[in-house]
């Protein structure tokens, strides 16, 4: 078997083998979906400026029999950019499945990734398979319903407006600046949103888009405050997006949708392939509504270089010191992670830099990667990975300034004023 990463003369074989590994395995093979995946990586992650070298191919006799891909997607994280891609797509031809080639792809981009500065590598899949290969779950993917009937008296100043490529930017805007309080956002601009929204005048569209016709806008004074995008079936509602500024754009999203439901005849509504962080789903409970967790899929995060991600978070650690008990109390620190040293100094002003191993300090703090990982996606603090016995030889005080630097996210947001 040989592995190497892809030029532009493979584009055509790759999806090919993307196609043929979404073939269903049983008496009445379903081309059409398989064509329509393999349609759906041309045309939504759009190949003409996608990076062949990001992709490693696994070759057996001069044909390639598997394939992983990368999507170069910053993340943010309040004031942070952070350098990272996603894991997407990965695909391996039936024959050649359960032997442990598209893991070593996957190794191979992480490893690549890593040389060229990337901080993060994350995927959003199955938990058993992808926690084999160091990916650590820090989401679960989590899915809401709620009766029309429990949306028939809601009352908003928010109004519902149809969609229009004039108001794309507002919608990239209304994506940013939402609130989500850890969930780290990728990043979208006016390319990304050009390929996600198609119109269907000749009945035909790409797997992963949405049609015009599927997108409802809150407006308040005008001013686009949030948006929901419906998944294309006619027999159901169901809600793969919905982001807002405030409750106000929210409801009014909502109440759009109780028409919606109406006019299908189906008497609930779903949101798909959510977070727990999102406002949608305070809402929906204060409604009435469920809300539950989908055990097939969790959002899933490997840390490339602990040096890169921490020297990304500065000025967002500096903001939590500074608003702490710490901000008069200088400190100097180690964090030790496999093999990685990061300093942390703080009087005044902090400085994160990468830090030599011969050098002491009066605090190291040892933690693995899956415990760092946990702590920066704010899934846990650090007290509660002590009392499950998975952070060992932390003192008091090293606890007191983790918790800082990472502390736990609220599960639910209540509230929000965006305008």
């Amino acid at each position: 078997m040989n592995f190497r990463f892809a030029n532009e003369n493979d584009i055509h074989e790759i999806i090919e083998v993307i196609r043929q590994s979404f073939l269903k395995a049983s008496d009445e093979v379903d081309e059409d979906d398989a064509n329509k995946t393999a349609e759906t990586f041309a045309y939504y992650y759009n190949f003409d400026e996608y990076l062949p070298e990001y992709i490693n191919i696994a070759e057996n006799d001069d044909r390639i029999v598997s394939m992983a891909g990368i999507i170069p997607l910053s993340l943010e994280k309040n004031r942070a950019e952070i350098k990272a891609a996603q894991l997407n797509p990965v695909a391996t031809l039936n024959e050649y499945r359960n032997k442990g080639i598209a893991a070593r792809c996957i190794e191979n981009l992480c490893n690549l990734l890593r040389n060229d500065g990337y901080s993060l590598f994350y995927v959003c899949g199955h938990p058993n398979y992808y926690s084999k290969l160091g990916f650590v779950p820090v989401f679960n993917a989590y899915r809401s319903r709620i009766s029309l009937e429990r949306l028939l008296n809601i009352t908003s100043k928010a109004k519902v407006i149809e969609y229009s490529k004039e108001y794309n930017e507002q919608i990239i805007e209304v994506y940013k600046k939402s609130v989500s309080q850890n969930l780290l956002k990728v990043e979208r601009n006016l390319s990304w949103i050009n390929r996600k929204i198609v119109d269907n005048k000749d009945g035909e569209y790409p797997f992963c888009t949405t049609l015009d016709k599927n997108i409802l806008l809150s407006t308040i004074d005008g001013k686009i405050t949030g948006y929901l995008l419906l998944n294309d079936n006619n027999t159901e509602v169901e809600v793969e997006e919905i982001k807002a500024l405030n409750t106000d754009s929210i409801l009014a999203l909502l109440k759009g949708l109780e028409r919606i439901g109406e006019a299908r005849g189906v008497d609930e509504i779903e949101i798909s392939d959510t977070v727990p962080e999102e406002i949608a789903h305070r809402i929906l409970l204060d409604l009435g509504g469920e809300v539950k967790k989908v055990n097939v899929k969790a959002f899933m995060l490997i840390i490339l270089s602990v040096a890169n991600l921490l020297i990304s978070m500065e000025e967002e650690f500096y903001q939590r010191i500074n608003s702490s008990e710490l901000a008069e109390k200088p400190f100097d620190l180690v964090i030790k992670c496999d093999d990685e040293r990061v300093r942390l100094n703080y009087a005044k002003e902090l400085k994160i830099v990468k830090d030599k191993d011969d050098e002491t300090h009066s605090k190291t703090i040892k933690l693995s990667k899956e415990v760092l990982t946990i702590l920066f996606a704010g899934y846990k603090n650090i007290y509660e990975l002590i009392e499950e016995g998975v952070c060992h030889y932390i003192d008091k005080d090293e606890a007191r300034i983790l918790n800082i630097l990472f502390p736990k996210h609220n599960m639910y947001i209540s509230s929000l004023d965006m305008i």
